[in-house]
């Protein structure tokens, strides 16, 4: 018990917590086989699957087969307003559209002067 009390003295502090994104990540395959994923940081950029990986990871994926059906790639779901999720997407709930135009803000690019 000595011994083990010793090494986590003199051995490192914990690991943090790896930072977390929003934006979606792509697989590619290792030497091996192993899936390693990389973020895609322009949201234009994204497939649909990609959108719904972001649904998902904003805690949202319930509204993924929607977006899904309808093509949502990245550069539409940049321009998707509150009637568009109401009226195309059929996310009946305004809290819901309204967390999920919340959560597109950060992505958007700043408007242009």
């Amino acid at each position: 018990a000595v011994a083990s009390r010793q090494r986590h003295a003199a051995g490192s502090a914990p690991a943090s917590p790896a930072p977390t994104s929003s934006a979606p990540t792509s697989s590619a395959r290792e030497a091996g086989g192993a899936q390693v994923s990389t973020p895609q940081a322009d949201p234009l950029s994204w497939d649909t699957a990609a959108v719904g990986s972001w649904l998902d990871r904003v805690g949202l994926g319930a509204h993924r087969a929607a977006f899904e059906s309808r093509a949502v790639s990245g550069r539409l779901l940049l321009e998707l307003d509150d009637e568009d999720l109401s009226s195309e997407l059929q996310v009946s709930s305004r809290l819901e559209r309204k967390r999920i135009l919340a959560e597109l803000r950060p992505l958007r690019p700043p408007p242009q002067t």
